[in-house]
């Protein structure tokens, strides 16, 4: 070969089989015989693409590699199969090309040969005994390919050598199902013959008849010929029959009833072929079933028989199909639930599937298990499916009551509840109303809460059928169990949208609600519901609105009505006591209730007065307002519950208002509920040494008084066992130096008494010694100054001494906002009656 020659020259000798200029090629040793191109391709693959055998045969014998690939993975032996040439492919295999090498889709030259029907390609490579079960990348094997592409004699080709049946592809397809799937009807019947299993499932657990349905009929009936069972179920436990129906395959679903299918088998739902045809209303397909015997009592899992689903499809076709195709059928069988088709017809207001019903035979005066009856399904506010019946359904209501009517329906019949028809149409028109009580309903019934008709027209806010109710009779008065009035019922049923004080911006929705509402409170009280009862509790109707958080002008309402604002509970509940611990944001509903005449003195929840509430909840604004109350005393439990939550500053503020009770309660007889004792075990120890210089006043006019031992004893036992070391030293101090505590005390009492013309009178009301109180009117000293420290400062207890003073240094002590006071240690000038200040 000249230096000018290039490998393309080679490769045209090859494709033009040019023989002799290709011999003098392959003999120079300077070119190499496998050279390939940019795909990878050889003078060998030129050659046989051409056709070329001889071309071929030369390149062989001068070495060339008969399983070189192309790029595509091919070798020459594929491409002689692709191309059909079986001299050429006979030629290769006699040259001992490699038979199952396998391209980049994984396809061997037999599934080549397979896919594209050349059938003597095919011979020669199974008669030199290649791998038939090797699989491409789909996982199909040469068989299934020959399925898929509806070559039959390939497929027999295969079987005869050996191919295997049962193999199956990554989609979990085997030769059975794919060639179901391709409508291959000479390929099923070549598998048939060659003994493959027809009752085989595939991952999803469907039969090859299942697989059939909406697909060529031949193929079904060449399964059902060949004896596949046609009762076979797959996981959801669907027949054929069953699924011919979902995919309204009407060809199949007859071919299979002709073959004696299982009419009556079940699915997962319970639900027969002959109620799946129902339910999508399909008429031929019921024709079929009722005239092959299908069994029409059968019920679902869910209870219901194909005559119930015909009338909740409301289906008149399906419904007349069953009615009148069908000897002795058993029109009212009942559901699980007892509910019979009539009943489910009531509910949905059908007129026309009612009378279809009652003409068949349907009784009316049969009840459920719950007592309903077709009457009641009929008048109630919501269906069989728990939703509230639509405006049309409503609207034929009274048309299909008087359908029951004229047909023999009990108007007085009552569930297990106690409920009567007149009670579930209280939610609707007037003239159902008026109908039923002209049939001879008895509007004076009771359920089993004991509650009337005018409880069901409260609950659906109609209140002029309340008007209507109680001129035709009914009682306005009743009380139910719990003897809870009407008024009480309206005022539980308060929507959750009315909230006091407006605290939410409220919708068209929430106003309409309130509206509604509001006519409805309206009406009960104008109609003469007594706003004075009490329920088995002793709680008011005004005490519910409290409860139940009704509105300032809905209060007033009551109030306008004659409502007792100062009713107290058997829980010791009054309407002001109520609101302060029903709600925390409460101080507004409070002075409304003082405003119109609440006593703050009247209530006592668990020992908790209004006052004590306001405390435990930590309310100052409620304690303000009660305080100031012109009729609000002092209880004693108001101060201990101050002292035991640590109400200090408010506490202060009490007892300015009323020293009195702050003495009297601080020394009373049993000494384990007193003030002293209340302070020393709440630990607060500010009160305690207060309470105890009050006592020693009160009791003491002397400047050291006499030692209590019992008290004193006892307390301190206790405070040292609980290691409480200020107490004991304050209990051990105490009566040995009381004086300074003592001034400090006694300087309170006379801030506590206050000044004005009216001061002695106070004075001498206090349980005080009469020392003391000659002190406190002025008419002994008081306080003595240190002359070392101050030039005759004078110390005044009042503003109006104070700011009359002509000294250029007056002192001021105001309780509790004052300057403290110490007893004087510093100097030997005065004795310890003295004070500074601190």
């Amino acid at each position: 070969m000249n230096e000018k020659t290039q490998p393309s020259d080679l490769f045209k000798m090859a494709c033009e089989g040019d023989v002799g200029v290709l011999k003098k090629y392959v003999t120079d040793t300077s070119f190499h015989i496998d050279t390939s191109d940019t795909l990878n391709k050889t003078a060998l693959w030129f050659a046989v693409r051409s056709g070329e055998e001889i071309a071929v045969k030369t390149l062989l014998e001068a070495g060339a590699n008969i399983n070189k690939r192309h790029r595509s993975m091919q070798t020459v032996l594929m491409m002689a199969v692709d191309k059909g040439n079986s001299n050429m492919t006979n030629l290769l295999i006699q040259c001992n090309a490699e038979l199952d090498n396998v391209d980049a889709y994984g396809m061997t030259a037999a599934m080549i040969a397979t896919q594209n029907n050349h059938i003597e390609c095919l011979k020669l490579l199974v008669s030199h005994r290649c791998n038939l079960e090797v699989k491409d990348i789909r996982g199909k094997t040469a068989l299934i390919l020959a399925i898929d592409e509806g070559h039959p004699d390939c497929l027999e080709t295969l079987i005869r050598s050996g191919a295997s049946l049962q193999s199956i592809d990554y989609n979990g397809g085997t030769p059975l199902f794919r060639c179901i799937l391709t409508c291959h009807s000479k390929c099923l019947k070549i598998l048939i013959r060659s003994g493959i299993e027809l009752n085989a499932l595939d991952r999803q657990g469907r039969s090859a008849v299942m697989a059939c349905i909406n697909r060529e009929l031949e193929c079904l009936s060449t399964l059902i010929l060949a004896g596949a069972d046609v009762n076979l179920s797959d996981r959801k436990f669907r027949t054929p029959l069953i699924i011919a129906v979902k995919l309204q395959d009407f060809q199949a679903f007859s071919l299979l009833i002709q073959e004696r299918a299982n009419l009556d088998i079940q699915d997962y739902h319970g639900n027969t072929a002959l109620m799946r045809a129902t339910k999508a209303g399909l008429v031929s397909y019921l024709d079929l079933l009722l005239q092959g015997g299908a069994n029409t009592q059968l019920r679902n899992f869910a209870g219901k028989a194909a005559l119930d689903l015909a009338v909740l499809k409301r289906n008149d076709n399906c419904l007349n199909c069953l009615l009148f195709n069908t000897h002795n059928f058993n029109v009212n069988a009942q559901c699980n639930l007892g509910r019979t088709a009539l009943m489910y017809a009531c509910s949905l207001c059908d007129e026309h599937l009612i009378k279809m019903l009652i003409h068949s035979g349907s009784n009316v005066k049969l009840k459920d298990f719950e007592g309903k009856t077709a009457l009641m399904y009929l008048v109630d506010k919501y269906d069989v499916r728990k939703k509230v019946k639509t405006t049309q359904q409503i609207s034929s209501i009274d048309v299909c009551v008087t359908i029951l009517l004229n047909a023999g329906a009990d108007v007085n019949s009552c569930d297990l509840n106690g409920r009567t028809t007149l009670m579930l149409a209280a939610a609707y028109s007037d003239s159902s109303l008026d109908m039923l009580l002209t049939s001879g309903s008895n509007i004076s019934a009771l359920n089993a809460e004991g509650r009337n008709v005018l409880f069901y027209a409260a609950s659906n806010q109609l209140h002029n059928h309340i008007e209507f109710l109680v001129e035709r009779g009914g009682d306005i008065h009743l009380t139910d169990k719990n003897n809870e009035t009407l008024l009480m019922y309206v005022i539980k049923l308060r929507p959750h949208t009315i909230v006091r004080m407006n605290k939410h911006v409220r919708t068209a929705a929430d106003v309409k609600a309130e509206l509604y509402f509001i006519s409805m409170l309206e009406t009960v009280l104008r109609c003469g519901s007594d706003i004075h009862m009490l329920d088995k509790t002793c709680t008011s109707a005004f005490m519910y609105a409290i409860k139940y958080s009704l509105d300032f002008p809905l209060l007033q309402l009551l109030l306008n009505y004659g409502a007792d604002i100062n009713v107290v509970n058997k829980h010791g509940h009054s309407a002001l006591s109520l609101s302060i611990s029903t709600s925390q944001d409460c101080e507004s509903l409070v002075r409304f209730l003082l405003e119109h005449g609440a006593d703050p003195n009247i209530g006592m929840y668990e020992g908790k007065s209004p006052f004590s509430l306001g405390i435990f909840y930590r309310n100052i604004a409620v304690l303000d307002l009660l305080s100031s109350h012109k009729m609000f005393k002092f209880q004693f439990e108001d101060i201990r519950y101050l002292i035991v939550y640590g109400e200090k500053d408010f506490l202060q503020r009490l007892i300015s208002k009323g020293f009195t009770p702050a003495i009297k309660y601080s020394l009373v007889s049993d000494r384990r509920f007193s003030l002293i004792a209340t302070s020393y075990h709440a630990n607060a120890i500010g009160f305690l040494k207060y309470f105890l210089a009050v006592s020693y006043l009160t009791i003491h006019d002397t400047v050291k008084p006499p030692l209590n031992e019992d008290f004193s004893f006892t307390e301190k036992r206790w405070a040292q066992k609980v290691q409480r070391e200020e107490i004991c030293k304050l209990l051990d101090n105490f009566y040995s130096q009381p004086w300074p505590l003592s001034k400090l005390c006694f300087i309170t009492v006379s801030s506590l008494l206050g000044y004005g013309n009216d001061r002695k009178e106070r004075v001498m009301s206090c349980p005080l010694p009469m020392k003391l109180k000659s002190m406190l009117m002025f008419q002994e000293p008081v306080v003595k100054l240190c002359s070392s420290l101050w030039d005759s400062i004078p110390l005044y207890f009042d503003a109006a001494s104070y700011e009359n003073s002509s000294s250029p240094r007056p002192l001021l002590y105001y309780w509790p906002t004052g300057q403290r006071l110490a007893q004087c240690k510093n100097c030997e000038h005065c004795s310890d009656l003295c004070f500074r200040f601190l």
